[in-house]
């Protein structure tokens, strides 16, 4: 027992060494890429013609002690404000990047602060931001647009509070439109809202220089903003479909792509593990429906249903909803609950193999690899009990490996894959025998402790309740007229 106790201290302390390298580790490439991004900026401002001033080792010291401060305090202010980014070494890279280049593309640009480089920062600014958007989020890009704007602003002396003014207003709107690209149909009114805030930034630079000074370019703000807001949303676009793969950042095209059931692992599933692909197809709805219901992300959920037992691709004979499609009879009665147990349970980890093979997102392997948690497996535990002739057996041998589902969207996949598989068991399904049969399971689950990790609330789950029972409701205790006999005359 000591001996046992001391193997789990040693294991406790290792975990959490390695826990905190990985944490110093992580702060100090924050600290670096923070460093490099600053260092960056005062290149770039010093090698330009931005500010008319010369350009004295104190006044470079200055700017760079201050582009350091402003970018350490965008990482801060991502830690209050976007916890999901920060908490990925790879995103916050991405933010530093955009954090740069936007200012270094004004900066060198060489048009100092005059009217056309403030037209260019009009354009390139919103760009980036909307781009960001779309791989990071809004609310990064909101973090986003301020601080860049503060960078592109504080070095000039002249309408320096203008321009951010300017910048800011654009890049707001900006990031609000380019949510509003999902779903597709609302990408006029975005382009329309975007070409009114551009004709009005052209009309507060009217009323603020001398027109007759002003180049070529202010004419596309004030007769053309149409194509102004196009090349804006052209170019954010563009940023997000060719840096989101790179950077394993999950879009919603990118979601959309995944969904079509004709090419791809799904449709290996429709064709070789039916049941399993018709069984996904109804997970999903239900997963889909409640995850509306509790304002998690819809489309993440469905999409992370459809594919929660590709697994299943490996030996689909082994599983019931597979055997009378494939015209195959029930293997598990000839074997030992044990070995039963063990190929059930593989399917998560060969899902994930499978997963990974086909470069599929990382939130959807976090479905994939959580869907079961850490439940028991009970009808092969039961079964091994009643076969064990007395002999000793482990609940925690029959237990699905984990994790727990980490996020809202892992937990109502969870969910939607145990009440479907339940439902469908019941003779002669009603309301309340659903209801009953959901409340149970959502019982179990919550004193299983499998959300304990997830961060899903009491009242999350009630509303989840309801929605899967009337859903469900739907789904299994339709009934259709009987179509009466056509009988030929004659």
């Amino acid at each position: 027992m000591a001996a046992a106790s001391s193997k789990s201290k040693t294991g406790v302390f290792i975990r959490n060494a390695k826990k905190n390298i990985r944490t110093n580790v992580r702060a100090l490439l924050i600290f670096l890429s923070a460093f490099v991004s600053a260092a960056l900026l005062t290149l770039s401002f010093y090698t330009s013609n931005f500010a008319q001033v010369e350009k004295t080792p104190i006044l470079i010291s200055a700017c760079f002690a201050i582009f350091l401060l402003i970018v350490s305090i965008s990482i801060i202010v991502l830690q209050y404000f976007s916890k999901k980014v920060y908490s990925n070494l790879r995103s916050i890279i991405l933010f530093l990047i955009f954090l740069v280049s936007l200012p270094l593309i004004v900066f060198l640009a060489g048009f100092g602060f005059s009217v056309e480089g403030m037209l260019l920062a009009l354009l390139i600014i919103p760009a980036g931001v909307m781009g960001v958007t779309g791989l990071l989020g809004a609310p990064t890009a909101f973090i986003l647009a301020i601080f860049v704007s503060l960078i592109v602003g504080f070095p000039n002396s002249h309408d320096g509070a203008i321009a951010v003014v300017l910048m800011l207003c654009v890049s707001f709107v900006g990031i609000i439109m380019i949510d509003k690209f999902w779903p597709v149909r609302k990408i006029a009114l975005s382009i329309l809202i975007l070409s009114l805030t551009y004709f009005v930034i052209a009309l507060a630079i009217f009323a603020r220089f001398d027109t007759s000074m002003l180049p070529n370019v202010y004419y596309l703000f004030t007769f053309m903003p149409i194509i102004a807001a196009l090349s804006v949303m052209i170019i954010a676009v563009g940023i997000t479909y060719f840096l989101a793969r790179p950077f394993h950042i999950t879009t919603k095209t990118r979601l959309m792509e995944l969904s079509n059931s004709s090419t791809g692992l799904l449709y290996r599933m429709s064709t070789e593990a039916p049941g399993s692909y018709h069984s996904s197809v109804m997970v999903a709805t239900i997963a889909e429906a409640g995850a509306i219901t509790v304002n998690a992300d819809p489309l993440l959920t469905r999409v992370g249903a459809l594919y929660h037992d590709i697994g299943k691709l490996k030996r689909p004979s082994f599983f019931v909803e597979n055997q009378v499609p494939l015209g195959l009879e029930n293997k598990h009665p000839k074997m030992s609950p044990r070995i039963s147990h063990l190929v059930l349970t593989s399917h998560v980890k060969e899902g994930v193999e499978i997963a990974e093979e086909n470069n599929l997102p990382e939130e959807i392997i976090d479905v994939i690899r959580s869907h079961h948690g850490t439940t028991l497996a009970a009808y092969f535990y039961h079964r091994a009990l009643s076969e064990s002739d007395g002999a000793e057996v482990k609940e925690s041998d029959f237990r699905y490996p984990g994790p727990k589902p980490q996020t809202k969207e892992a937990a109502i996949v969870m969910l939607a894959d145990s009440v479907q598989a339940a439902v469908k068991s019941l003779k002669d399904p009603n309301r309340a025998k659903i209801d009953e049969m959901v409340d149970n399971i959502f019982n179990n689950r919550l004193y299983d402790g499998q959300f304990d990790e997830c961060g899903i609330t009491l009242r999350e789950l009630t509303a989840l309740k309801d929605n899967f029972g009337k859903v469900l409701t739907g789904l299994y205790t339709y009934t259709r007229i009987e179509y009466p006999e056509v009988k030929k005359e004659g």
